[in-house]
C-alpha cells in the first residue's frame, strides 16, 4: 500500500517537472540563467554551480537530502 503511494507520487513529481519545464520554455525567461547541483558518489558530495549563490543552495539541498535518508533509516519508511 504505501509503496504504491509512493510510487504514484514519484511518477505524479516527474509528470509535473517535465511540465514546468516545457511551461518556462514556453513562456521564455528573459533573466540570466544560473545552474547549480550535487552529486553523491557514496557518501561524498560533490557541489558545483555558476555562482556561490547556487553551491549554497546545493549544499543546503545536499544536507536535506542526507537528513531525510537518515530519517527514513531511523523511521523504517
Amino acid at each position: 500500500m504505501m509503496n504504491e503511494i509512493l510510487f504514484i507520487a514519484g511518477i505524479s513529481l516527474i509528470f509535473v517537472g517535465i511540465f514546468l519545464i516545457l511551461l518556462s520554455a514556453i513562456i521564455g525567461a528573459k533573466g540570466k540563467a544560473e545552474y547549480g547541483g550535487i552529486v553523491f558518489i557514496g557518501p561524498i558530495p560533490i557541489t558545483f554551480g555558476s555562482s556561490k549563490e547556487m553551491v549554497y543552495l546545493a549544499i543546503l539541498i545536499g544536507i536535506l537530502m542526507i537528513l531525510f535518508l537518515i530519517a527514513m533509516g531511523i523511521f523504517k519508511l
